[in-house]
């Protein structure tokens, strides 16, 4: 007796066929539609000459059994498919979908105004590490006007410390002693010194103070931050003045000493009066007044 009710090729709706034979609807759930699949996985599994013999013979347009197989796999799948997926494929939903690429890529855009390189933060950070690098190599041009052991000079610092921008921290950094900052924890690249490598050249020279200009650099470190930065760093005068720690000496600032306008030197107009309207408000409380709209 012919399994499928005279039917003379095999039905490739499987869900049609199981729905006849159990009297159940499954379209509008996804639970029920879940456990028929399950159950007709599971008939599937039991049968396998019932679906790779007998199905395949009335088949008569598949090539072979393969192909069967394949289709059914296929009607199971797409049992899962929830209504939000079939919409997605639909022609409706193109236009949602369209709408909602556009907006994030507008997201991206103005994501990408707000964080450029003439963005205050970003600015006010460059200021930051710019600024204590240029403060470690001052200390250096005074080790070599004094002819001290050229193998032994300070380092560049960790980088997570100078990149500190939140206003609490970026006060505490202006009161913070510039030895304080010296004997901090070196670079990482420096993969052959001491991460304490500084602290110790530091006190090797602090024990040096019969010699006047070692005595002078001491008292130059017991300086803050905001005063070098006020005083030396941002006047770009390439010599320090040694006469206000008791010694009449100018030390002239080497090559690899970068001042306030070696950073912007380069810069446009624009990124030029932002930068210096960072270090206005933000190491000078608002007093500068070099700050003028053309």
């Amino acid at each position: 007796m012919n399994r499928y009710n005279n039917l003379d090729i095999f039905p490739l709706d499987i869900d049609s066929y199981w729905n006849k034979q159990n009297n159940i609807d499954f379209q509008n759930s996804f639970e029920t539609a879940f456990k028929i699949c399950l159950n007709k996985k599971e008939l599937y599994n039991n049968q396998d000459s019932y679906y790779e013999d007998d199905l395949y013979k009335l088949n008569k347009n598949d090539k072979t059994k393969e192909s069967t197989k394949e289709k059914f796999e296929e009607n199971i799948q797409n049992i899962f498919k929830t209504k939000e997926e079939e919409k997605l494929i639909g022609k409706k939903i193109k236009l949602g979908r369209k709408k909602n690429i556009e907006k994030i890529v507008n997201i991206n855009e103005n994501l990408r105004k707000i964080h450029n390189n003439k963005d205050e933060d970003n600015i006010i950070n460059k200021i930051q590490i710019h600024s204590i690098n240029s403060g470690i190599e001052c200390f250096n041009s005074i080790l070599d006007y004094i002819n001290y052991n050229k193998k032994e000079r300070f380092l560049k610092i960790d980088a997570s410390f100078k990149k500190k921008i939140n206003k609490k921290e970026r006060e505490e950094l202006k009161n913070k002693k510039l030895c304080d900052i010296l004997k901090l924890n070196i670079s990482k690249k420096y993969r052959n010194h001491s991460f304490d490598y500084n602290k110790i050249l530091y006190e090797k020279i602090e024990k040096m103070k019969n010699n006047p200009i070692y005595d002078a650099l001491i008292k130059l470190s017991n300086e803050t931050y905001l005063y070098f930065f006020q005083n030396i760093y941002y006047k770009n005068e390439r010599f320090i003045n040694l006469h206000k720690y008791g010694i009449d000496v100018i030390i002239p600032l080497s090559n690899k000493v970068e001042l306030c306008e070696d950073k912007i030197k380069d810069e446009d107009e624009e990124y030029i009066k932002i930068y210096k309207k960072c270090i206005n408000e933000n190491y000078f409380n608002g007093k500068l007044m070099f700050i003028s709209e053309k």
